[in-house]
């Protein structure tokens, strides 16, 4: 979720609240349909204003995963089952 102080610029204070969902989480860039490429998740910065610095906003990350999707991956098995038992 993008989080602009009140005394924002006009572009992060259109981005003030807004969440995104479905992305990746290995991807670089957080990116949006409308404004492209908004934040750098490898240097943890802002890329408003041309990604000079000048951005005060923060982005609050939050990790959502389906734990019955689990066993796709291997070696997750074990642990697939047991959370499944606490389900």
């Amino acid at each position: 979720m993008w989080n602009a102080l009140s005394d924002a610029c006009k572009y992060c204070a259109i981005l003030n609240g807004r969440e995104w969902t479905d992305q990746d989480i290995f991807q670089s860039v957080l990116w949006d349909p409308i404004w492209g490429n908004l934040w750098d998740l490898d240097a943890g910065r802002s890329l408003m204003h041309g990604g000079v610095g000048t951005c005060r906003c923060q982005l609050t990350v939050r990790v959502e995963m389906d734990v019955l999707q689990l066993e796709e991956y291997v070696g997750f098995d074990e642990l697939a089952d047991f959370i499944r038992r606490m389900v």
